[in-house]
Formats: structure tokens, C-alpha cells, sequence
């Protein structure tokens, strides 16, 4: 007896490999995606700009111009830029606007060099901040009276992205592209808008992979409302996938996207990580970091040409705690 549908992805033609630069924008699974790759041998840039989840702003975010004082207004004693994730939020004018144009040179940097960019397209509603007169990417706690809601049609989104992407392509040619839908149910704009919303987002990731070059979707999405159709694997509020489903779609994501190489290496890190993760009894720190040593000399040995700077970091972190450690 069969209990779940699954379908086959193939694997990527092209594929991320050690020493690669990844950059993830847009919703929280993008940073979901990005966590679990700032664990290997990569340098990853995770959400720099914060949550993004509107394909016009995530568009804007690749625009990348300098912020304004008088774009931001305050709020409660907090500055806040609507076209800016709360995570910037301060309580001097001045500091927001340094925090934030500080986060878009070191975006914008680091795109002109990337190998990878991930994207995870949210919704397709956008609110227009009626005393602003222009659309949001964060409402930032403000009354709901203040705003409209707007679903944006597939032409508005694909020309905003399509052309981002163009130009993006011009300064850095050799850049890989990874569209994906976010499988973060929006039921705040109700259900069946959350569909239509949805559909619209598929369709506008289809279009662009079918007309630029280098640009592949990865069904998370689809692998949510299909291969993981049950609420046990949702958070408690019934709209985030949970970590086993999270996990799950890393698992497919990696046997679509990454080399042998990087797979042999993320299969010793899993080991790795699962020791470090343990808490041993504080007589049996000494042993536990040994076994931590010994498992690290085990993926230098086997990879030898790959550096590990993040296990080791972490090691020497632990060797610290070890020799902090006082047995009473």
C-alpha cells in the first residue's frame, strides 16, 4: 500500500561544488536552504537583505541603491524603512541608514562574484502604503487601514525579475541562477488567494527558466503539497514546514544540485556535526572532543585539497569550552 506520491527530479547539468559562493534571497525557506549550505566547505551569503517574499521586491533588492533619510520614518521610537526588513529597525536614523547601505555593498559585491544565486519566490500579493503612495516590501507592524492589497499580475512580476536578472547577467556572465517556490503557506491572504498566489509564482518561475539561460526550478514547492501532503509535517502553526520536512527537501535539493565531491564531504560533516551536537557528561568533555578531533583529521585526510575553516572554528570552540570547564 502506497501512502505517499513521489516524483523524480533530475539531477542539475550544472552543480555546486567546493569553494563555490552561493548567495539566498527571498523568503524564510530561501534561509532555510542557506543555513543548511553555510555547513559545508562554501562561502554562502544568507538573506543579507532579510526576508523578501514579493518577486518585485527581491528584484529591487538586486537594484541596489544607497537609502535616503527621507525614505524612513519612525514608529513607537523605532526607524524603519519600508522597503526594508524589520531586522534593520533602530532606534537612530542614522545607524539604520548605515546598517543598510553597509548590507547592500556587501550584497551587491558579493553578486558580481557569486557562482550561485538562490531564489525563493514568497507571494504574489504586494501591499501599496497609502500615505507613502508605493508598494512595501514590510508593513512593520504599521494599522492595516494604512495599506491595499494588490496581487500582481505574471507580466508585472516578470518584467520586474526577468529584467533584474538581465542585467545582473551582464556584470557577472558565468552566474548560475536556482528558482524556487516557498512552500510557506500565506493563509493569512486566505487559502484560495494563497492558491491563485501560488500558481502565479509557479507559472512566473517557469517563463524565466524557459528564457534565460543557466536558471533551473527546484520543486520545493511541489515536493510540500505532493510527497509531503500531512500536516505532521508542518510547525504547530500549520503554515511552516517543520524540520523533518525541511530536512527532506534538503535531501532532494542535494541530489539535485551538489557534486559527488561536495556530497562525500557533506555525508562526513553530517557525522561531524551529529558529534558535535551531543552533550556529553562534563568528566567525558575530554573524550568527546578527541573523537571530535580525530573524525576532523578524517575528512582532511579524504579531502585533502578541500580547507575546512568552519569545523575547525567550531573545534577550536569546543577545545575552549573543554579547558573552561570545572568539575566541582
Amino acid at each position: 500500500m502506497r501512502l505517499q506520491t513521489d516524483f523524480q527530479i533530475q539531477p542539475s547539468p550544472l552543480l555546486i561544488d567546493t569553494r563555490e559562493k552561493v548567495i539566498c534571497l527571498g523568503s524564510c525557506f530561501s534561509e532555510n536552504i542557506g543555513q543548511k549550505l553555510d555547513l559545508l566547505p562554501l562561502e554562502v551569503l544568507n538573506q543579507p537583505l532579510g526576508t523578501l517574499f514579493h518577486p518585485n521586491a527581491i528584484s529591487n533588492a538586486l537594484e541596489i541603491q544607497p537609502v535616503l533619510k527621507d525614505e524612513i520614518y519612525e514608529q513607537n521610537g523605532y526607524f524603519n524603512h519600508p522597503s526594508f526588513h524589520s531586522k534593520f529597525m533602530s532606534k537612530n536614523a542614522h545607524e539604520l541608514i548605515t546598517k543598510i547601505n553597509s548590507a547592500q555593498n556587501e550584497t551587491v559585491h558579493f553578486l558580481h562574484q557569486a557562482d550561485w544565486l538562490i531564489i525563493t519566490l514568497g507571494t504574489s500579493f504586494q501591499y501599496l502604503d497609502k500615505f507613502l503612495n508605493k508598494f512595501v516590501v514590510n508593513c512593520h507592524k504599521m494599522p492595516a487601514s494604512r495599506f491595499t492589497k494588490n496581487k500582481s499580475t505574471i507580466d508585472e512580476m516578470y518584467n520586474s525579475l526577468s529584467g533584474r536578472i538581465i542585467d545582473l547577467k551582464k556584470v557577472n556572465p558565468s552566474i548560475k541562477i536556482i528558482l524556487t517556490v516557498s512552500p510557506v503557506r500565506h493563509i493569512k491572504d486566505g487559502i484560495p488567494e494563497n492558491s491563485v498566489s501560488k500558481a502565479l509564482l509557479r507559472v512566473l518561475a517557469d517563463q524565466i527558466c524557459s528564457q534565460e539561460k543557466n536558471i533551473s526550478y527546484f520543486p520545493a514547492y511541489e515536493i510540500m503539497m505532493d510527497e509531503l501532503r500531512d500536516y505532521r509535517f508542518y510547525e504547530s502553526d500549520l503554515i511552516h514546514p517543520n524540520k523533518q520536512a525541511i530536512d527532506y527537501i534538503w535531501k532532494k535539493f542535494k541530489e539535485t544540485y551538489l557534486t559527488e565531491n561536495l556530497t562525500s564531504i557533506d555525508k562526513m560533516y553530517s557525522q561531524w556535526y551529529s558529534t558535535l551536537a551531543h552533550k556529553p557528561h562534563p568528566m567525558k568533555k575530554a573524550e568527546h572532543v578527541e573523537l571530535l578531533k580525530n573524525q576532523m583529521d578524517e575528512v582532511q585526510n579524504q579531502f585533502p585539497t578541500v580547507s575546512h575553516p568552519k569545523i575547525k572554528d567550531l573545534l577550536d570552540q569546543e577545545i575552549i569550552s573543554m579547558r573552561a570547564t570545572k568539575i566541582d
